[in-house]
């Protein structure tokens, strides 16, 4: 009898150990299940967060070329208005007189100096 005593001692205890142990799995199982919940929900975040990213990025690609365009249409503009401000300065020079060789003088009025 004593023998059988001994085996279902050791029997409980180890039924006890395996349901101590199995407790400590489940523990770790619902923590380990929170903690991947959470990292889902993070990645989810990031996730959405990246696209809203992209979107900006392509936005803001899309508004950069149509600020190169506009520029470029800018230069484009200032060059012409450059030609045409260098004609109208020739034009107004075409009647013109310039006189060599007669010295400048300070304070020099011209309608005096041609009528002497």
């Amino acid at each position: 009898m004593g023998d059988k005593s001994g085996l279902i001692t050791a029997y409980t205890d180890n039924t006890n150990k395996l349901l101590e142990d199995n407790r400590a799995l489940k523990e770790q199982y619902r923590e380990l299940t929170k903690s991947l919940e959470f990292h889902v929900a993070e990645i989810e975040k990031l996730q959405k967060e990246k696209k809203a990213l992209k979107k900006e990025v392509w936005s803001l690609k899309n508004a950069l070329d149509e600020t190169r365009e506009e520029v470029d249409d800018m230069y484009d503009d200032l060059a012409t208005a450059i030609n045409q401000i260098d004609d109208l300065e020739q034009y107004t020079r075409k009647h013109n007189l310039e006189i060599h060789g007669i010295a400048k003088k300070r304070d020099e009025n011209i309608a005096d100096t041609s009528s002497s």
